[in-house]
């Protein structure tokens, strides 16, 4: 109940469209985060095999 008076109170003080605006910006950095961080891995990997296949 206390987070849907918390959902309510933002969209009382903000306004709808930007409480959606944030929410789909909060969701996408998510996305972007679980991007780069698979990137960061596989970044890893390809200097893991450069090094084996140099020695």
């Amino acid at each position: 109940m206390e987070n849907l008076d918390l959902w309510v109170n933002l969209i009382s003080n903000v306004g709808f469209p930007i409480v959606i605006a944030i929410l789909l910006l909060r969701n996408l950095m998510s996305s972007i985060q679980e991007r780069l961080d698979e990137l960061n891995k596989t970044m890893n990997e390809l200097l893991e095999t450069i090094k084996k296949q140099n020695k």
